[in-house]
């Protein structure tokens, strides 16, 4: 059962390394907190809209 759950978990671990090594979303540039949350929100947009763009890369080549 452990087994099972672990691959459930691989794309979950997969995103949190796209968001931390590509995006550097625990660097942030911004001194006050708004910056922060804006500079959070707008890795976080970016980095659905990458995976839009790559998943309808994906089916049109199918």
């Amino acid at each position: 059962m452990f087994q099972e759950l672990y691959f459930y978990r691989w794309p979950v671990e997969l995103k949190y390394k796209e968001l931390k090594s590509r995006l550097a979303i625990e660097e942030f540039s911004g001194a006050t907190t708004t910056s922060v949350f804006q500079e959070f929100y707008i890795n976080m947009l970016l980095s659905n809209l990458s995976s839009l763009i790559k998943n309808q890369a994906i089916v049109l080549l199918l």
